[in-house]
This record gives structure tokens, C-alpha cells and sequence, in this order.
């Protein structure tokens, strides 16, 4: 027995499938007449709980492992494309070494490209420190510190916007503008 395909959405099926065969050699078989023709090995079934960690954020609802020949080899072809995977090499027992790369490997490959033009380093310059500010005022304001009062990325996430909406609609009230029902309007 052996696994005789692996299935799964994405939002643009096309751009990925292209991604794994241009980068993993991997063809997608998208038009029914292709199918990838995988060398023999060990596979691992391996169902996790809805809230582990291990494999991303919770709507990532799957992991995929490829075997290389030669994970070095893999690695170099990566970063030859401007791809820089973590380069964590984790060695499992009875399944060899392993390292995650992903398609997002390829959007951040596509910042850095992006970063390196200087409109965009000084556009980051001239706005980061706005941000940092308004960001350090808004929770030494609330919270007396840079420290969030909730735990957990959702309840931080909530609790911040809360904040930012209370903070901009005092700003609102400051200005004199007012909503109508035609829109909003600055009164004297």
C-alpha cells in the first residue's frame, strides 16, 4: 500500500502547482494526464490534534513531507533561486534529515527582492518610526508598557483594534467631525 495522491485547495492552484515543479521538481498532474512517479520510502501517517502547532497556523489543515536524494543538493537548487527556506536541518529517527520549505518561501523571497530597491528602503525609513510610535503610545497609553494585557494572538489582535477604534474615535470627537446621515461633516 502506498499513498496514491495527496489533494488540498489553494487559492491559486495554477501558481503553486507551477512553484513545486519549477522549485521541487514535482508535476502537479492538474490536467489529469501527468502523474508525479515517486521513488520508494518510508512515509509517515500521522494524525495530529486540531490545536497542535507543529505544522502552522490552525487553518493549515496539511503538511506534505518530500523525500530528496540529496537534501543538500535541494537546498543549494533553493537558494539558487532566491528561495532562503529556514535552514534548520532536523534529523528524525528512521526517517533521515528534514527541513521545511514552503510556496510562501517564494513571496519572501520576492520582499527581499523588493526590499533591496532604495525607493522602498526609504519609504520603510521615512514610515516605520510613525508606525513604532503610534504603536508604542497606544499600549504605554492603555497599558503602561509595550506589554499586551490579554494572551493569545487573537485576544491581542482584539483587544488592540479595540483600542486603535476608541483611540480614532476620540480623535474624531477632537476634530469636530460628526457623522451625518450624508456622511461625515467637520463642525465649527
Amino acid at each position: 500500500m502506498g499513498i496514491g495522491g495527496v489533494f488540498f485547495r489553494a487559492g491559486d492552484p495554477a501558481q503553486l502547482a507551477a512553484w513545486y515543479e519549477q522549485h521541487l521538481g514535482v508535476n502537479s498532474g492538474l490536467q489529469g494526464d501527468i502523474t508525479w512517479q515517486q521513488e520508494a520510502g518510508p512515509t509517515v501517517w500521522a494524525p495530529f490534534p486540531q490545536d497542535s502547532d507543529y505544522f502552522g497556523r490552525p487553518e493549515q489543515q496539511v503538511m506534505v513531507n518530500f523525500r530528496v536524494r540529496d537534501l543538500d543538493a535541494m537546498l543549494a537548487q533553493l537558494h539558487d533561486s532566491g528561495i532562503d527556506p529556514d535552514d534548520e536541518v532536523v534529523e528524525a529517527a528512521g526517517v533521515g534529515r528534514t527541513i521545511a520549505v514552503g510556496a510562501h518561501e517564494q513571496a519572501l523571497a520576492d520582499a527581499r527582492a523588493r526590499q533591496a530597491d532604495p525607493t522602498w528602503v526609504a519609504d520603510y525609513r521615512a514610515t516605520r518610526p510613525k508606525v513604532e510610535r503610534k504603536l508604542g503610545h497606544l499600549m504605554r497609553r492603555r497599558h503602561g508598557g509595550r506589554r499586551a494585557r490579554v494572551g493569545g494572538t487573537d485576544r491581542v489582535d482584539t483587544d488592540f483594534r479595540f483600542l486603535a477604534g476608541a483611540v480614532n474615535l476620540a480623535r474624531l470627537a477632537t476634530l469636530r467631525v460628526r457623522g451625518t446621515a450624508s456622511g461625515w461633516v467637520v463642525t465649527a
